[in-house]
């Protein structure tokens, strides 16, 4: 089969121009495949951030507890979608932060927020625990924007009076049995 050579010039310039023109969003900014915001975006918002509001750094708290965040400069939105300044976060339990440009685990130590929502309500067992706040984008892959806090998870009283009570010396310690629908499954 021969190929006209004016015809394949007209198809790859028609090419070029569809890409280039599906590459700009409206308002002329670059559309990105993460939440890390383009050059121009930055030059109007500001650097992105993101940060654990609660529980604070350090904090002693019972499970189930809230995590929070707020954003500078990023929307956070529902995983599946990938435009320029917006994102989901994780919570990446005892582990550290996944570099950049990976894809964020999920697996029993990995929580995704995927709704967009800015809490997510988390059990953990009791001990200290380090989380990292990390944003990933609509196909959770990480982004260099992160917080990471530390919490003192403690029983509550309830459980350990009922432990008392039967006679054991150690306090129950739920096991982490899955993650379903972004939230940790506990067992005993």
């Amino acid at each position: 089969m021969r190929v006209n050579a004016a015809a394949l010039r007209l198809f790859l310039l028609v090419g070029v121009i569809v890409v280039t023109a599906c590459g700009v969003a409206d308002d002329g900014v670059d559309e990105a495949r993460s939440p890390e915001l383009s050059d121009a975006l930055v030059a109007r918002r500001g650097e992105p951030a993101v940060r654990v509001v609660a529980p604070e750094d350090g904090a002693t708290v019972t499970a189930p507890f809230v995590v929070e965040v707020e954003t500078d400069n990023l929307e956070l939105s529902p995983a599946g979608r990938t435009k320029d300044g917006e994102g989901h976060f994780h919570i990446l339990v005892d582990q550290e932060c996944v570099e950049a440009g990976m894809v964020i685990p999920t697996d029993e130590r990995s929580i995704d927020v995927s709704d967009g929502a800015s809490t997510e309500t988390i059990s953990l067992p009791a001990g200290r625990h380090e989380l990292c706040v990390q944003i990933g984008d609509g196909f959770h892959v990480a982004v260099a924007i992160v917080d990471r806090v530390t919490v003192n998870v403690a029983v509550p009283l309830a459980d350990s009076v009922a432990a008392m009570e039967h006679g054991r010396r150690e306090l129950p310690r739920p096991t982490v049995v899955g993650v379903v629908q972004g939230r940790v499954v506990l067992e005993g």
